[in-house]
């Protein structure tokens, strides 16, 4: 009795411990350096919208292009797209979709949306606002509202599962979403975007 109790505890262990190896390399556990890897996934194209306004100064052809250089508050040119509203029509909610460069993760344990913004509004109170989020087969999902100072910041937004499959990204998931912002502007302030990318762990 006393051998089959020991058994039973040790194959329960091995279980434990082969559900935790499985777990983790599901979650992309870096096992040689014993931490998670960051990758760093850049726009690489333009998706199913482009709603926003191309900013001038930006000379590149393709205007997923103006989105995805070095941040550099020192620059006059301050964003690569923008949306105003000079009470022409009412305020609408405007989107751009974008794609972004393949993982070499198989699978994400979290997904976040980075973006530089600003919002020049001459200390004025507004109710300007923007959502960052993802669009994958035709579903969408979006962050929070976002009020963007008059001063450049970062802002991002994280998931750590699929809201889809209520599971941990897939590489072939990551390789089919598109990355965007949305955002409302009802005053003749413009709110700006000067960079979008992802970073995955």
């Amino acid at each position: 009795m006393r051998n089959l109790t020991i058994g039973i505890i040790l194959v329960a262990v091995i279980i434990t411990i082969v559900t935790v190896v499985v777990l983790l390399f599901g979650m992309g556990f870096d096992f040689n350096n014993d931490t998670q890897i960051e990758e760093t996934l850049m726009l690489n194209g333009v998706g199913d919208y482009s709603e926003w306004t191309r900013n001038h100064p930006c000379k590149e052809p393709s205007r997923y292009q103006c989105l995805d250089e070095p941040f550099d508050e020192s620059e006059d040119e301050r964003a690569g797209i923008y949306i105003v509203n000079f009470g022409d029509e009412p305020a609408v909610w405007l989107t751009d979709w974008y794609t972004i460069e393949s993982p070499e993760s198989s699978t994400v344990s979290d997904f976040t949306i980075h973006a530089k913004l600003i919002h020049f509004t001459a200390g004025e109170d507004t109710n300007d606002r923007i959502k960052l989020g993802f669009n994958l087969d035709g579903f969408q999902y979006w962050s929070d509202e976002i009020y963007p100072s008059e001063d450049w910041e970062s802002v991002e937004e994280t998931w750590s599962i699929n809201p889809m499959t209520g599971f941990p990204f897939t590489k072939s998931e990551i390789e089919n979403i598109q990355i965007g912002i949305t955002g409302f502007c009802d005053t003749v302030y413009p709110l700006y975007c000067h960079a979008m990318y992802v970073t995955i762990n």
